[in-house]
């Protein structure tokens, strides 16, 4: 199967996936409740810094979108910053069970998305 960006389902399980911020299992329950999803970025073949350049936040925790799909999520490409999509299909405790620590953006605050 050939990878395409607007099918989330041809992505390699090896994709990064960006959360922002430090947010742990209550931040997530709430952004879960109020929104319905979380805000992620990820796309195949991308790296993680030009992934964190779309992360405007100054923590950034990852995760897979395989260990995202073993836990019954799935995310898709939505509008907005570059490579942003929406996860679902998580609790929030699966969600925060699969993400890294959180970590320093490394991207300049003055060089990440910003919106227009």
């Amino acid at each position: 199967m050939s990878t395409r960006f607007e099918d989330p389902a041809s992505w390699p399980d090896e994709t990064l996936v960006l959360r922002g911020g430090e947010g742990g299992v209550a931040h997530l329950r709430d952004r879960l409740a109020r929104d319905g999803s979380w805000s992620v970025f990820a796309a195949p073949v991308v790296s993680f810094a030009r992934l964190a350049g779309s992360v405007r936040n100054g923590q950034v925790r990852t995760a897979t979108l395989g260990a995202i799909r073993a836990a019954g999520g799935s995310i898709r490409p939505t509008s907005g910053p570059p490579y942003h999509c929406d996860l679902r299909g998580l609790t929030a405790e699966d969600f925060d069970a699969i993400l890294g620590d959180p970590e320093p953006n490394p991207v300049p605050r003055e060089a990440r998305w910003t919106p227009r």
